[in-house]
């Protein structure tokens, strides 16, 4: 009983990924929200993207290579098709790495092999390219109306793509831009509205209640509405930890590469390991978590700390 009580919360992991798009969006607008408030916008779409290629492109890279590795390996033992695209054989789907590698699965075709947790970062890089003319709307309209239009851009993408199978940025852009809503009003040092604190008592829950009742775009958009104003509160805390690190700082670090790597790295422990068979055993989570941790970590050594290191080389 105190396992299950342990876990249930994992039920709804997935509202890790509105998180992962509203602070995305708050970090990556918070330079260029500054610069607006100062009126002073000092922004060069081009080192925008060469960074964010940077960023993002070495450590997915690597990660499709793993993922290929890996269900190569795991297709061996269970002597079956059952990775995500590999209806192709051994080697999975060309035409799925292909659109992988230029972030356009859900739009194109489906995450490669096992990979399936790819499919957020495709919406996250589209964010990025979309940014440069999203700030030159948000400069001519302010932040209220951009916020607006980030919401009707959401709702359009879910009536057009959505609903017909298309999974492209424009269905969670507004997810997104609450991040970029929050950098804005910090930069202005504008307060938030004196009833945002209830958002979240009113909208995780119902996001928790619309992800069992299998709505997962309003999920989404409640998850978010609930975040954010978290996030507010958290960015106005000061740390008693003054600029002490924590255990939470160093798996930050390699947080990307965890990410990018932990379903195929999950499914051939479990080929190896259970022969394919699914486990409820808490001990097996724990120990599939310290698994991903040592290969993540690996992976973030090799390949996505030299690309944080590169950055620091980058203009802005």
């Amino acid at each position: 009983m105190a396992a299950w009580v342990f876990a249930a919360p994992f039920k709804f992991g997935s509202i890790g990924v509105p998180i992962l798009f509203v602070v995305s969006g708050y970090v990556i607008h918070r330079r260029a929200a500054y610069q607006l408030a100062n009126g002073s916008l000092a922004f060069e779409p081009s080192h925008f993207l060469l960074r964010r290629f940077v960023r993002i492109y070495p450590t997915l890279l690597a990660a499709i290579v793993v993922t290929g590795l890996c269900d190569h390996v795991t297709r061996r033992l269970l002597g079956q098709a059952v990775l995500g695209d590999s209806t192709l054989g051994d080697t999975g789907s060309w035409w799925a790495l292909l659109v992988n590698v230029a972030s356009l699965q859900g739009a194109l075709g489906p995450p490669y092999g096992s990979n399936v947790a790819l499919w957020s970062l495709a919406y996250e890089v589209q964010f990025y390219a979309v940014y440069p003319l999203m700030l030159l709307l948000r400069r001519r309209i302010g932040a209220t109306a951009m916020l607006l239009a980030a919401l009707a851009i959401s709702v359009l993408g879910y009536v057009v793509l959505a609903r017909r199978g298309i999974g492209a940025f424009p269905t969670y852009f507004v997810s997104w831009w609450l991040g970029a809503y929050l950098a804005d009003r910090e930069a202005a040092a504008t307060a938030l509205p004196s009833w945002w604190p209830v958002l979240p008592c009113l909208f995780i829950p119902a996001g928790c209640w619309l992800s069992l009742s299998q709505r997962p775009f309003l999920m989404f958009m409640a998850w978010a509405a609930g975040v954010a104003p978290i996030l507010a509160w958290l960015v106005g805390l000061r740390s008693p930890l003054g600029g002490r690190r924590t255990p939470l700082h160093e798996a930050g670090q390699f947080s990307y590469s965890m990410y990018a790597i932990h379903m195929p790295v999950i499914a051939l422990a479990n080929a190896l390991l259970l022969a394919g068979h699914p486990s409820d055993s808490l001990l097996w989570s724990l120990a599939m978590a310290a698994v991903i941790g040592l290969a993540s970590y690996a992976l973030f050594l090799a390949v996505e700390r030299p690309s944080i290191r590169m950055l620091a080389k980058l203009p802005r």
